[in-house]
């Protein structure tokens, strides 16, 4: 069936915004004696799960003993980072140039709240494909991913039935929202961070109905659908 509508993750698939939260926490870690790198960071924390806190981690795999770990601070000072540090995902543009010239809708659904998005879309210069109602974020009336609400809430507004929906997402839980959803999923590694191995093998474990490693290889998909 013909898409009708594709619905992009932010973070990690528009704005190449992860790796730079890993490099921060690095350096914040090195800081405080311990030296850890960005590099084993997207090692464990891809694989880190509901029962387990980055305390935990850092305790269990690297015997880092509990330290004062100020990820409120971390996440400000990334943040802080993007006006000169932030990039969108590689030839992620060609990407929403080639949807806008087979005039396919397309939006954002992500965990992010409103104005993160917004900023981050600024910053990247990204803004000029997405007006704001094509930007749907994290609600307090709305469930984060793994809940669909967010990819549920985007169609409905869209007024496009499921089936014809495509997400395009780089983590694993994002891609269980997309399949709750009854929605095609395509896994996406193009951004810094998720070359990662456990990464990948995250990304398979989920199951996408495919996975690209660019933006190049994402255009030859959707042209499948198209």
């Amino acid at each position: 069936m013909t898409i009708k509508l594709v619905l992009f993750d932010n973070d990690g698939v528009l704005i190449n915004s992860e790796i730079l939260w890993h490099q921060i926490f690095s350096d914040e870690i090195s800081k405080l004696g311990h030296h850890l790198t960005a590099e084993q960071t997207l090692e464990l924390f891809s694989c880190i799960n509901h029962n387990q806190t980055i305390t935990d981690i850092l305790k269990v795999e690297f015997k880092i003993p509990d330290i004062d770990i100020d990820l409120k601070k971390i996440s400000q000072k990334t943040e802080e980072s993007y006006p000169s540090l932030l990039k969108s995902v590689d030839n992620i543009e060609v990407v929403l140039k080639f949807l806008n010239s087979m005039k396919i809708q397309k939006c954002i659904a992500s965990n992010g709240d409103l104005n993160y998005i917004k900023r981050t879309l600024q910053i990247t210069g990204l803004q000029t494909y997405f007006n704001d109602d094509y930007i749907f974020g994290a609600q307090d009336n709305i469930r984060r991913k793994p809940a669909p609400d967010i990819f549920v809430k985007a169609a409905h507004s869209h007024n496009v039935p499921h089936e014809q929906c495509l997400v395009i997402e780089d983590h694993f839980l994002g891609i269980k929202a997309a399949k709750e959803a009854k929605m095609k999923v395509i896994g996406f590694l193009g951004a810094t961070h998720a070359k990662n191995h456990a990464h990948i093998s995250l990304m398979k474990q989920a199951q996408p109905d495919h996975i690209v490693n660019d933006a190049f290889e994402l255009i030859e998909v959707l042209k499948k659908y198209i």
